[in-house]
């Protein structure tokens, strides 16, 4: 009762309770890594925390030009220097195949890498993430992690709990996807 009204709405009609809906919305939420370090020249601050954290085994996972041109042995030297084992993947192509991927989770599984290391632009660090998930969880099927779904909250495969066997690190050397 007392919701119809047969005039111009104005001011008065919005005070009504009875005529405001309520707006309902959903709970948002961003998850961030405990340190991000953006800046040129941070990747030595960043390689000093992978060292204090007691890391002992690094995979780095890049492409073939990072490789040839140095960029991985910017890492490598630094790490081997404090004494961690590191190995690297360096077969990432543009838009990594589902083969490549499993080629570098098969490097993990048999390196046993407690911090995976991901250099380069979108492609090495979207190989490099599904490395990690088929690393940390071998049970998983990567084709039930792309299903589609329009709300996060109505997700319908469980995420594993990731951090596990390893930490992971990215280091991006683009401004587009990669980073």
């Amino acid at each position: 009762g007392g919701n119809s009204i047969s005039e111009n709405v104005g001011p008065k009609h919005l005070i009504n309770k009875k005529t405001v809906a309520k707006r309902a919305e959903n709970m948002l939420w961003h998850k961030l890594p405990k340190s991000i370090y953006f800046r040129r020249g941070s990747l030595p601050i960043a390689l000093d925390e992978v060292i204090t954290d007691g890391h002992k085994r690094a995979l780095i996972v890049t492409d073939r030009f990072l490789f040839n041109n140095g960029y991985a042995d910017q890492i490598t030297s630094v790490l081997k220097a404090a004494g961690v084992e590191t190995e690297v993947f360096f077969e990432v192509e543009a838009d990594p195949t589902l083969s490549v991927v499993r080629k570098g989770a098969e490097l993990a599984n048999s390196f046993k890498p407690d911090v995976i290391i991901a250099l380069g632009g979108g492609s090495p660090m979207d190989a490099a993430k599904i490395m990690w998930v088929m690393y940390e969880h071998p049970e998983t099927h990567f084709e039930e992690l792309a299903l589609r779904f329009m709300d996060i909250r109505k997700r319908i495969y469980k995420f594993p709990k990731m951090g596990v066997k390893a930490k992971m690190i990215a280091v991006t050397t683009t401004s587009g996807t990669g980073s």
